[in-house]
């Protein structure tokens, strides 16, 4: 466990794409975070670029990889993210999407005990506190999980796409060195499924247990279902409605339909 975090000792990196639809949501999410960077590519609107820096966002602009696959993407946006912020003298790093944000979500008793039973199934533990809510809920999501930078946290585990295990990959964080490991300098060419590199790169072997699993990465979603927080995720919009990454994917979709365990 990591004791005596703070918001200041922690740098986060907001990666994808910087699109009109998507500046509103980052300024205002990211208003009260003063390390924050945003790692996308060199031809994104200069307009949209401007208005971050003005608001306080270091912005690198990086050249696209030379093999275009989903992994390679996002490899190159964090892995320069990262080092800038390792550079930077950080030890700490969350990694955002421009696309995921932060949210307040009242969970009914339903979901909590349905989300609280399938942890306890891997867990000797639930946490029971929940703290008083922030007026800032990505401030209360830093300090309602500084106690898991001892491992790289996901929000999840899952078991789907045919691979025995993986995370939930919108949100992670954990120490920069650590983080680094899953992001040499070896460009893929396995295809779309990062969550399945992810952990190859990391372990240095397929991950195949719960606990070869466990024993490096953490999971942060039993933190948010107590502290009435989701991640709404802009790109998945259904029906002119935002999707939201716990209380619709995981919960509603992912445990109910296919009873995927969560680690």
């Amino acid at each position: 466990m990591v004791e005596n975090i703070s918001v200041d000792d922690i740098c986060i990196i907001i990666t994808g794409l910087v699109i009109p639809s998507y500046i509103d949501e980052i300024i205002n999410t990211y208003k009260n975070i003063k390390n924050k960077i945003i790692s996308t590519w060199f031809d994104q609107d200069s307009n949209l670029i401007n208005i971050l820096k003005d608001h306080g966002f270091i912005v690198l602009l990086n050249n696209y990889p030379q093999t275009r696959a989903s992994f390679n993407y996002q490899f190159t946006q964090i892995k320069n993210g990262i080092l800038k912020a390792k550079q930077m003298g950080f030890k700490y790093i969350i990694r955002f999407r421009t696309d995921t944000y932060i949210k307040q979500f009242k969970y009914d008793n339903d979901s909590i005990n349905l989300i609280k039973n399938v942890y306890r199934l891997n867990n000797d533990n639930i946490p029971s506190i929940v703290l008083n809510n922030y007026d800032d809920k990505l401030l209360q999501f830093i300090d309602c999980t500084k106690h898991l930078y001892n491992k790289i946290t996901f929000v999840s585990g899952e078991l789907c796409h045919n691979i025995n295990i993986h995370p939930t990959d919108l949100i992670y964080f954990g120490d920069v060195n650590e983080l680094l490991i899953m992001f040499d300098d070896t460009e893929s060419n396995f295809g779309n499924i990062s969550e399945k590199l992810y952990l190859e790169k990391y372990f240095k072997t397929p991950v195949t247990t719960i606990t070869q699993y466990k024993s490096k990465i953490n999971s942060c979603i039993i933190e948010c279902v107590n502290n009435e927080i989701d991640i709404a995720w802009s790109r998945s919009i259904h029906n002119g409605k935002t999707k939201y990454l716990i209380s619709e994917h995981l919960i509603n979709n992912q445990i109910r339909n296919h009873k995927f365990i969560i680690y």
